[in-house]
């Protein structure tokens, strides 16, 4: 009874041994276990992208606006010369993780980039002239034709828009290449 006894021991310390290893192996990463962080990717690149309004250019117009009626559209009532900067910018807080695909199997992530939107502002300390001078039209007429006219031109003009998305798509990644990179994920852009 006394060698079965000095035997209970031994089992009961070798079982407490081995849990112990077991314990520490699985708190310590002993065993090969899946990586938590691919669920949670799409999240993470999101939380990087947090910027208010990214502006991707810039650029400077003068022109000259029509301010037509507003009994009669087709009637233009004088023309207003103007100086303006338009700004392309992009609102990166509209990514969200819908527009973030991650292929874990071939290792790459696409990201879905969000619309660029041109905003135009008169440059300051510049003057409007109209023509003819004694036209009837107010200022506020005046500065949203001379806007109107800025943003309108901006878009018929694709090199501003693609020199912007060339930009917004240099600084997503630049800012999420480093992240995916030391992950081993490759970054595609639509």
């Amino acid at each position: 009874m006394k060698a079965m006894n000095k035997y209970g021991w031994v089992v009961v310390v070798a079982a407490g041994i081995v849990l112990a290893a077991a314990v520490c192996l699985l708190r310590f990463g002993g065993f090969d276990k899946p990586k938590t962080e691919l669920p949670d990717l799409s999240s993470e690149l999101v939380e990087t992208l947090k910027v208010t309004k990214l502006s991707v250019a810039e650029f400077n117009y003068k022109g000259t606006a029509e301010v037509r009626t507003k009994e009669n559209p087709e009637e233009v009532l004088c023309h207003v010369g103007y100086s303006a900067a338009v700004t392309a910018e992009v609102d990166l807080k509209q990514v969200q993780v819908d527009d973030i695909a991650v292929d874990h199997t071939n290792r790459s992530v696409t990201v879905d980039l969000p619309d660029i939107t041109l905003k135009a502002t008169l440059e300051s300390g510049s003057a409007l002239e109209k023509l003819p001078s004694d036209a009837d039209a107010g200022l506020s007429d005046l500065l949203r034709c001379s806007l109107e006219d800025a943003e309108r031109k901006a878009k018929e003009t694709p090199e501003i828009l693609q020199a912007a998305e060339e930009n917004l798509r240099t600084t997503v990644e630049a800012v999420l290449l480093p992240f995916l990179k030391d992950r081993g994920y490759a970054l595609l852009l639509k």
